[in-house]
């Protein structure tokens, strides 16, 4: 079976409007594309492509509007970005993340099984139940870890039942220039301390792994260009685990702001996973292996921010891991 790696292909990124959307769709241009946007609304596009682009609208909760999509695109492959993404665990996360992602996603593997031809890569989450993880963490730790493991095994069915050619790649915790959802750890340290306030943390001993936003859209497209992947599970991170403090206190130090850090100021969240990627299983698999360190990653992000990140949204957040407790916004 070939892989088609290196050979032009149309491809259609849900949530392009998104942190990750946006950097899979400017990466797929770059190598020279086709690429397809689908948004949830008019307007949502802040791609910047210097290539031309097609962009569709749909909700993607409905099979009907996205099937319309997908005959006039005619995609070679989807690479499914779009999503709820907040691992916070209140009960308010429920609702969203069953119909942003479980729903949204069982439509669009519907629509594309139904048209024929389609491949499919979803952007699947380390956090949620799988892989090595299962033998000891079978029950998820949060809504989000929930709706990301019902997606998979959706996946897994519509492999096995109805020939759709979908993948799964596990994403490990994606930062990077671009992302200024102040929902989000470093996000949030990094404008906490650049306006001289104080970012008050748990005691960071909950070991992430942390995948650059350049290495998360390559690892997406290395698995978006091959054929022979139907029914797979890829993790896409680096295999490197970091604690928060110690993400904390390098971006404290780049910006000269250590006395600003209060580790331990807030009480530990119960059940946190710390799940790295099998990154040799992914090189043999793909071909592809993360590349950028972590601290030129970090040192990166503040330069974005120093530069061309809008004012700084000020909230009061309870920073836990890499979720807080507040909403985020939907791709």
């Amino acid at each position: 079976m070939t892989t088609h790696r290196d050979q032009h292909q149309r491809i259609l990124v849900t949530g392009a409007g998104g942190f990750l959307g946006r950097a899979v769709s400017l990466a797929a241009g770059r190598a020279g594309h086709d690429v397809h946007l689908l948004h949830r609304r008019r307007g949502a596009s802040k791609v910047g492509q210097s290539a031309p682009v097609q962009e569709w609208t749909a909700d993607l909760t409905d099979t009907a509007a996205v099937r319309d999509v997908l005959r006039r695109a005619m995609p070679d492959v989807i690479v499914h970005c779009a999503g709820y993404a907040n691992a916070s665990r209140g009960l308010a996360q429920v609702e969203p993340a069953v119909r942003d992602n479980l729903v949204a996603t069982a439509c669009l593997m519907s629509a594309a099984a139904e048209i024929g031809g389609i491949r499919v890569v979803l952007c699947g989450s380390v956090e949620a139940p799988g892989g090595r993880v299962l033998a000891d963490q079978v029950v998820p730790n949060s809504p989000y870890a929930a709706s990301k493991f019902a997606e998979a095994t959706y996946a897994r069915m519509f492999h096995h039942l109805y020939g759709l050619d979908v993948s799964i790649a596990r994403l490990a915790v994606v930062y990077g220039p671009g992302d200024a959802r102040p929902a989000k750890l470093i996000p949030h340290i990094v404008t906490r301390l650049m306006q001289g306030e104080t970012a008050e943390l748990s005691s960071g001993r909950r070991l992430i792994d942390w995948i650059h936003i350049d290495d998360a859209a390559a690892g997406l497209l290395a698995c978006a260009v091959r054929d022979d992947l139907g029914g797979r599970t890829v993790d896409i991170g680096t295999g490197l685990l970091t604690s928060v403090a110690d993400i904390a206190r390098i971006v404290a130090g780049l910006l000269g702001r250590t006395e600003l850090l209060r580790l331990g100021s807030i009480p530990d969240r119960p059940s946190e996973l710390e799940c790295a990627a099998d990154a040799n299983a992914t090189e043999r698999l793909i071909g592809w292996r993360a590349a950028v360190p972590l601290k030129t990653g970090l040192e990166q992000t503040i330069a974005w921010f120093r530069s061309v990140a809008p004012r700084p949204q000020k909230a009061v957040l309870t920073v836990y891991g890499d979720a807080l407790n507040t909403s985020p916004v939907r791709a």
